[in-house]
């Protein structure tokens, strides 16, 4: 598994991109996201789609069952 942040502070955007080469599924995936002045997340998607499952105040968006390589972007 691997993983890539990317912040775009001015556009109140930070994207994670994953290489999830799993050789068995875990229970539970999270992706955490923590905005420098604390704001909380306002929207997700996961390659290009709305994405609900999302803890606004910890950060978590829960990304259990992807595999391969997926886009995780959150905006604040």
């Amino acid at each position: 598994m691997g993983v890539r942040y990317e912040s775009s502070p001015n556009a109140a955007v930070t994207r994670a991109t994953l290489a999830l080469d799993l050789r068995a599924q875990p229970g539970k995936i999270l992706v955490r996201f923590r905005h420098p002045e604390k704001k909380p997340i306002r929207s997700v998607t996961v390659n290009g789609q709305a994405h609900t499952a999302f803890d606004v105040e910890k950060g978590d968006v829960d990304i259990s069952g992807l595999s391969g390589s997926a886009t995780v972007e959150s905006r604040y």
